[in-house]
């Protein structure tokens, strides 16, 4: 039966926030693009209620909130990069509640640029890279995905440690979940991160080592077993059938 809460630091993270709130994120455990959302949430520091959402059983509120069924979901809304955006107005940007996005118009839309580079690019190529099966086709998908990293990584302000130089922003938070699960690609396709360069293997220790990052976190032997259909090319999620036929991300 697959993992179907969090664990390690993310179970302590959903333990304080269980009392009931006006916002709530309706999230499964294992799913990057919720994590994307959930850090936003934790470095916004807006009060939230988390609500675990299995995903072999959807619950009928859960459907009523989202007919589509998908994480992370919050007051009806989902697409994790809308509600990123969305986390990001709730609230003036303070001391009590940091920016995910830069003030700056010229800036934010910069950062909105590039986490569509990071949507529309590297997480099809993460994806793509586990689903394929044939080991020519692994090596296509590996290059693929080393390209639109270093497109990114040339992007990176000089210094860091983050994207953007010394705050953190939410195109590290929306890339840190994916990052995380990279050691499943060193395990079973052959990525590493020196292919792509020094300044990338720097940078994903930096957005890793975020604290928002670690207590959003399960422990690494349940995103293992979760994504074993993936790399059978087996699993039936939107994302693996869109993969498959070769389609955007739902």
């Amino acid at each position: 039966m697959p993992q179907t809460t969090a664990t390690g630091p993310a179970k302590a993270l959903v333990d304080a926030h269980q009392e009931p709130q006006d916002l709530v994120l309706w999230s499964h455990w294992a799913c990057p693009f919720n994590q994307r959302v959930w850090i936003a949430l934790e470095e916004r520091k807006i009060p939230y209620q988390y609500h675990e959402s299995n995903p072999y059983d959807k619950e009928p509120r859960f459907l009523e909130l989202n007919p589509l069924g998908l994480v992370p979901t919050l007051e009806g809304l989902f697409d994790s990069d809308v509600l990123v955006e969305y986390v990001e107005d709730l609230y003036p940007a303070s001391v009590e509640h940091p920016p995910v996005f830069p003030l700056d118009p010229y800036e934010k839309s910069w950062a909105r640029l590039n986490l569509q580079h990071i949507t529309k690019k590297i997480i099809p190529a993460y994806f793509k890279i586990i689903q394929a099966q044939d080991p020519s086709a692994q090596s296509v998908a590996r290059g693929e995905f080393y390209t639109h990293l270093r497109t990114y990584t040339a992007r990176i302000k000089e210094g860091g440690p983050y994207f953007a130089g010394e705050q953190w922003m939410t195109v590290d938070g929306s890339l840190a979940p994916f990052v995380g699960r990279f050691f499943l690609l060193e395990e079973r396709r052959g990525f590493e991160g020196k292919e792509v360069g020094e300044k990338w293997v720097e940078y994903a220790k930096n957005i890793l080592a975020r604290e928002s990052v670690k207590k959003t976190t399960s422990e690494a032997k349940y995103y293992t077993e979760l994504m074993e259909k993936y790399f059978t090319d087996e699993a039936n999620s939107q994302v693996s059938i869109a993969i498959r036929a070769g389609k955007a991300l739902p």
